[in-house]
């Protein structure tokens, strides 16, 4: 026989069957966390509110309301602190947007530059070969280069 998940086993023979074969088992009257502390307070001998004296009473209900206050208290940090870390996260969801952007922005430039640098070295190459291979220009460079070197040096106007 299967249970399914949620039922409680019970030595009760009032469990139904499904179409299935399977059997329910329906829900005890008392919920889990009820018995948990109806169980709690039989183990540590709490004695019940009507077998107290007014004093006790009065203690108990004291402690009661100032453990609630506590609680609101704590839930209430909870939440401010929850609050503060979301608001953390947009900041800095935001931030990373910003410097993802920028990243995509300074990689553009990079490419950009790259073409440059590459077009520059290219075109300095090419003249490089024109030059050595253009017997014109190799002469006409020679020959200033000759004549510069041969020619007096000329004082610098003041």
């Amino acid at each position: 026989k299967t249970l399914h998940l949620g039922q409680m086993v019970s030595r009760t023979p009032s469990s139904s069957e499904n179409s299935d074969g399977s059997q329910t088992v329906p829900s005890p009257t008392l919920s889990l966390r009820a018995a948990q502390r109806k169980r709690k307070r039989d183990l540590v001998g709490e004695v019940p509110d009507s077998q107290l004296d007014g004093d006790q009473l009065a203690k108990r209900l004291r402690r009661r309301e100032l453990n609630k206050q506590a609680a609101r208290q704590s839930r209430a940090r909870k939440q401010s602190r929850i609050d503060e870390l979301e608001a953390k996260v947009r900041m800095l969801n935001e931030r990373n947007h910003k410097l993802e952007s920028s990243l995509r922005d300074i990689s553009r430039m990079v490419v950009q530059w790259s073409v440059v640098v590459i077009a520059v070295a290219l075109s300095h190459k090419v003249l490089e070969l024109t030059v050595a291979t253009d017997p014109v220009v190799l002469e006409s460079m020679t020959s200033s280069a000759t004549t510069a070197m041969t020619a007096p040096p000329t004082e610098a106007s003041p």
